[in-house]
């Protein structure tokens, strides 16, 4: 009898054993051009003995229990090709959400067996007509990847074709091109730069205000993109929001040397909308107090953000309505160390930097009928960038305004998107972008003794030189910035993008998609069509061949056109307002082999011809727009420069299995300017060589702790560099570059490891992971970013990276 009433016992108790070791991933399972549920689809886990598997019911939902740990998802449906999710970890404290958007055969066949090599590991493209130099990455690898933080922009600097050039900021450097080329795109709104810490006229700064908690999987495209990604000829974001938990509330927490983040998600009306916020306050202005400098010992930074998404979805989910945004606050302190101290420039800088942005936005999704869709985004999205910097003169007796910035971007955008699949062979896609673009822009530079101090966009007055007070040296008083009489540089513009693309599937192997960008600028009546073109040849499973050609055209920055000049007349004029699009041929050939199953191997050469650059209207000078860091430029300009970037890009990659997972990228490369007409000469990004090396290693434990051991290393060849005059340097009192070096001289080669160490821990009711980053382990000083000119020492300093940077995080799932 005791053994009957304990085999009743462990009866009743194994489905709660189970369900304690257990958690619920659902979702629902779309087809992938027209977003109609797919019915009967067969969700299960993958290489699961014995299976667990469900299947979608009439609205395309599903729920399917599995195993804590890190699981992958697979999806096989009649007529539609396999899936594979990337690797997820399945917690008890958080249930996943995992939709799935599946892409209809050429030609239907019977029962199919997913393997790694099959789906690509989840690393295939999102937008089905990004089918070369594009993958896709998930809110796991910003977390998973040592030393990236949460940041999709440090994130994608190990990825095969970008090159890493500074340990402080996230500047996405794409095959040789400057990071004006970029585009960031949200939700289908294309946004300016949504960085923290960012810089007039880039798309880089610090650290993204993206928060880990809100990103969905998406798109990151190094080149000759699909035809609807237009305005940039270097690389294009396309980042998703998740919806929030539709049936349970749940929290994060993070904290850590960086900063503090919390995050929410729930139902609003249970099934039917949600809501998901997150909050982050960065503590690194504390961390400079108590002696831990991230960027040097007489700077403080301080940010902050908050990010929604409320998901909104009509009977039967044929409408979907979503409101979100995301705004940052940040600030950038430098003060004076003690005049016994000072060795260079960046020892006696004053300087007070505020940058700001914010996106509201809303999208509305309507499913037509069971081919087809219409999408809308529409919203606002501003920029707000203000700088004082000051340093003393030589005398060190007193200061001037060296440089003064304060730039205020807004834009009121739309994007309307048609949807249809045609056939199982043809589908085909069209959108128009309308934006208004409004900006009041105020920008001056001290030049030196002999030029002084000159407006270049808005008029207003810096004032006299003041006496070197305390204040300067005291960090409290950097804040108090003072202000000035005048008024921006106020301006209006009208954009318009349009765009069609097409892709057929000529058999089961044979891929082709075509389109077409247009894109027309009201403010000089300037406009570009631009073809595009991208093929995939599949061999076999396990090898595919790419081509793509692409014309890529970009605006160049409001402020570039409406930079002031004072003519011989001493009336204001504004050369650069007719500047041409700067467009860029885009070639490239790819081979992708998968040596085992989880093993891949991806070869891609590229040529990219660059033309209609802004340079300077002296023939005598070397001037090229895309060799400066940041900024609008201080002269005259004309679209005449040209610029080449030809290189191949390796990859091999080991997708995540049996707890490891390596990625190794390396790239020889050349990317070359023309000024006039001058022969090529290297550009400021011509590293020559650049490689990189992930790795993440995970033990799990009797316990179900998981141990995470990572690495990241970069090696690259230096930045170029200008060199200066140093006679006429000297004499006017502030860097003159010496025109017939140009950008021929280069720093030393580029080397940083970074470390990760994680431990992850499910308990009852919530889970928990510690993590310790550390950026540049090995503490190397001699990583040089710039060089600039330094009027009190007269002479040439470089200015260098960052050092050995601990970062400890914490976080709670609950």
């Amino acid at each position: 009898m005791r053994w009957i009433n304990l085999c009743i016992f462990m009866g009743l108790m194994l489905p709660t054993l189970w369900a304690q070791n257990t958690q619920e991933i659902r979702g629902r399972v779309l087809d992938k051009t027209s977003k109609q549920p797919l019915v009967g689809v067969t969700v299960l886990l993958f290489e699961s003995d014995p299976v667990l598997a469900t299947v979608t019911d009439f609205d395309g939902f599903y729920r399917l229990e599995v195993p804590l740990g890190r699981q992958q998802i697979e999806a096989r449906y009649l007529g539609y090709e396999p899936f594979l999710s990337k690797p997820l970890i399945v917690s008890r404290a958080k249930e996943l959400t995992l939709d799935i958007e599946l892409l209809e055969a050429v030609q239907e066949t019977g029962e199919v067996t997913v393997t790694a090599a099959a789906a690509s590991s989840g690393n295939e493209a999102i937008n089905e007509l990004s089918v070369v130099s594009t993958r896709s990455f998930s809110v796991e690898e910003t977390e998973r990847y040592a030393a990236s933080i949460n940041d999709p922009g440090r994130m994608v600097m190990a990825f095969p074709g970008v090159q890493a050039n500074q340990d402080t900021e996230n500047d996405i450097i794409i095959r040789g091109n400057s990071a004006v080329g970029v585009l960031w795109r949200v939700e289908g709104l294309d946004i300016a730069n949504p960085s923290h810490f960012a810089r007039p006229a880039t798309t880089g700064g610090g650290i993204t205000v993206f928060s880990a908690s809100l990103l969905s999987n998406s798109d990151f495209s190094t080149g000759a993109f699909a035809a609807e990604y237009g305005n940039a000829f270097s690389g294009a974001f396309d980042v998703r929001f998740r919806k929030g938990n539709l049936e349970k509330r749940e929290y994060t927490f993070r904290a850590g040397l960086i900063g503090i983040d919390f995050a929410a998600e729930g139902p609003i009306k249970k099934g039917r909308s949600s809501y998901l916020i997150n909050y982050r306050y960065s503590t690194m202005g504390l961390l400079a107090k108590g002696g831990l400098y991230v960027v040097r010992e007489n700077a403080s930074n301080t940010f902050q953000d908050l990010s929604f998404n409320l998901y909104f979805s009509g009977p039967k989910n044929k409408n979907r309505f979503t409101i979100f945004g995301m705004g940052g606050l940040s600030q950038e302190y430098w003060w004076m160390l003690p005049k016994d101290r000072w060795k260079n420039s960046l020892d006696y800088v004053w300087d007070a930097n505020t940058s700001n942005m914010g996106v509201l936005g809303t999208t509305y999704t309507r499913l037509i009928d069971d081919k087809s869709f219409f999408k809308m985004s529409a919203g606002v999205g501003t920029n707000y960038l203000n700088d004082y910097q000051i340093e003393p003169t030589v005398a060190a007796d007193s200061i001037y305004w060296l440089e003064r910035n304060n730039f205020l971007t807004t834009k009121f955008s739309w994007h309307g998107v048609y949807s249809r699949k045609i056939n199982r062979q043809l589908r085909i896609k069209a959108g128009l972008i309308s934006t208004y673009h409004l900006w009041d822009l105020e920008y001056g530079l001290f030049q030196g003794d002999s030029l002084g101090y000159q407006n270049y966009l808005g008029q207003f007055t810096p004032g006299p030189r003041r006496p070197l007070t305390a204040a300067y040296f005291d960090p409290a008083q950097v804040g108090d910035i003072p202000t000035f009489d005048g008024e921006g540089e106020l301006g209006t513009a009208f954009s318009q993008q349009a765009y069609a693309q097409a892709s057929y599937h000529l058999n089961e192997k044979f891929t082709i998609n075509a389109g077409a960008h247009f894109l027309f600028l009201a403010l000089n009546q300037d406009w570009a069509l631009d073809p595009r073109l991208s093929m995939r040849y599949e061999l076999s499973q396990n090898t595919k061949f790419t081509f793509a050609y692409g014309l890529h055209s970009k605006m160049q920055p409001f402020g570039t056109y409406m930079l002031s000049f004072e003519g011989a007349d001493g009336a204001l004029y504004q050369p650069n307002k007719n500047l041409k699009f700067t467009r860029a041929h885009h070639l490239i050939a790819g081979l992708e082999q998968m040596l085992t199953p989880r093993l891949r191997l991806q070869v891609e050469g590229y040529f990219q011809q660059l033309y209609n650059v802004p340079i300077s209207t002296d023939p005598n000078s070397n001037f090229w727009f895309y060799n400066l860091r940041d900024n609008y430029g201080t002269i005259p300009m004309l679209s005449e420069g040209k610029g080449q970037n030809y290189g191949v890009d390796l990859t091999l990659e080991q997708f995540f299995g049996k707890g490891f997972f390596m990625l190794f990228t390396a790239s020889a490369f050349r990317s070359t300017f023309k000024a006039w007409e001058q022969d090529y000469r290297p550009a400021r990004l011509d590293n020559r060589f650049s490689s990189s090396l992930m790795a993440t290693k995970e033990f799990v434990f009797k316990n179900g702790g998981v141990l995470q051991l990572g690495i990241k290393t970069f090696f690259r060849g230096g930045l170029h560099h200008p060199q200066a005059d140093i006679e006429a340097s000297r004499e006017l009192g502030a860097f003159v570059e010496d025109q017939e070096a140009a950008f021929d001289a280069s720093f030393p080669p580029y080397f940083r490891l970074d470390t990760r160490l994680a431990y992850r821990k499910d308990l009852k009711n919530f889970s928990y992971t510690i993590g310790l980053d550390i950026q540049n382990t090995t503490n190397k000083r001699d990583n040089w970013r710039s060089v600039e000119y330094d009027r009190n020492l007269q002479t040439i300093v470089l200015d260098p990276n960052t050092g050995f940077l601990p970062i400890l995080s914490f976080q709670v799932n609950f």
